[in-house]
């Protein structure tokens, strides 16, 4: 299995091809500076051996960040509003 991590997905196929194996996407996770659906992690593991046409199962960068819920400030206190926004992750 050849080190996939760093590369983009769209250079994947014919890379994969070459070698004849296929790839599926498992799992995406945004990382902020990171170049979107790049390939972050994969199973198996470079250099393990493998059968001919086995799927190789890759993690990839996020194009968008994950929305997340404005919550409630309506009534809070400055204090109460500051330790929402900072639990929310905003």
């Amino acid at each position: 299995v050849p080190k996939l991590e760093g590369m983009a997905v769209s250079e994947l196929e014919a890379f994969l091809d070459s070698k004849n194996l296929r790839y599926a996407i498992n799992d995406s996770t945004y990382i902020a500076g990171a170049k979107p659906m790049t390939v972050i992690s994969q199973h198996p593991l470079p250099q393990s051996k493998v059968k001919e046409n086995r799927t190789i199962y890759i993690s990839v960068t996020a194009v968008n960040p994950p929305k997340v819920k404005m919550p409630k400030l309506f009534d809070a206190s400055l204090r109460a509003a500051e330790m929402m926004i900072k639990t929310s992750g905003l």
